[in-house]
C-alpha cells in the first residue's frame, strides 16, 4: 500500500523497492505490476511533488496533480523513450502539462513559488559565469539587489531560473519539460540573465 505525503513517501517493504533500478521499474511497469508503480513513486515522488508545488503553491492540489502524473505515466508507459529523457525528466514533463492544463481550465496562471537571490547565489556556486555575476556574489549589497531583481522578473522566468540553478536541471531537460528547442531555451536564459543585470544596474544608480 502506498501513501504520498507533502514531504515523504510511506511504502511497505520500502527498502526493497528503493533498490530497484530505473530498468527494474520500467520492466515492472510494462508488465503491469503494481510494484513498478510503487517503486516509481518511491524514487521520484518527492521530485515531482516539489516541482508541481512550485507552480501551484498549494500542497493539497500539488499532491493530487502528483498522483495524476504517476497514473498518467503508468497508463502511457509504452510511450516512454529513454533516449529522449530520464524517468525524472519525463515525469516532470507530464506534470508540467497536467498543471498547465488544469490552470488553463481554472483561468489561472502558474504561481511559481519564487526563488530568491540567496538561493540563486548558493546554487550558482563556483560555476563559470560572467564577471558581473562574480562581482555581485562578492558583496552583500549586490546580493540584496539580486534578490530584489529576481522578484521583478515574470513568474515564468523565475521558474526557469529555479529549474536551472535551484533544481539543477540541465538546459536540455528543461527544454524537454516545457516543450521548446534547446536553442530557444538558451536564448531565453541569456535574455533573463541580461535582464537581471540591467535591473541591478538601474538599482545601483539610485543608491
Amino acid at each position: 500500500m502506498l501513501h504520498l505525503h507533502g514531504s515523504y513517501v510511506i511504502i511497505d517493504e520500502e527498502q526493497i523497492i528503493m533498490q530497484y533500478t530505473d530498468n527494474d521499474i520500467l520492466t515492472a511497469l510494462k508488465r503491469g505490476e503494481r510494484v513498478g508503480y510503487e517503486a516509481l513513486v518511491a524514487h521520484y515522488g518527492q521530485t515531482v511533488f516539489s516541482f508541481v508545488l512550485r507552480m501551484v503553491g498549494n500542497e493539497a492540489r500539488a499532491e493530487e496533480l502528483t498522483q495524476d502524473t504517476f497514473i498518467k505515466m503508468f497508463e502511457t508507459i509504452n510511450r516512454y523513450d529513454s533516449q529522449r529523457a530520464s524517468l525524472a525528466t519525463w515525469l516532470c514533463r507530464l506534470a508540467y502539462r497536467l498543471v498547465v492544463d488544469e490552470l488553463r481550465r481554472r483561468h489561472q496562471d502558474p504561481l511559481y513559488l519564487p526563488i530568491n537571490g540567496e538561493e540563486l547565489e548558493k546554487s550558482m556556486g563556483a560555476e563559470a559565469i560572467d564577471d558581473y555575476w562574480i562581482d555581485c556574489m562578492n558583496h552583500q549589497t549586490m546580493l540584496n539587489q539580486l534578490d530584489e531583481a529576481v522578484r521583478q522578473l515574470p513568474v515564468e522566468e523565475q521558474n526557469l531560473l529555479a529549474m536551472y540553478y535551484y533544481e539543477h536541471q540541465s538546459l536540455r531537460d528543461i527544454a524537454f519539460i516545457i516543450g521548446v528547442k534547446d536553442s530557444t531555451l538558451r536564448m531565453r536564459m541569456s535574455r533573463i540573465r541580461k535582464k537581471l543585470y540591467e535591473i541591478m544596474k538601474q538599482m545601483s544608480k539610485y543608491e
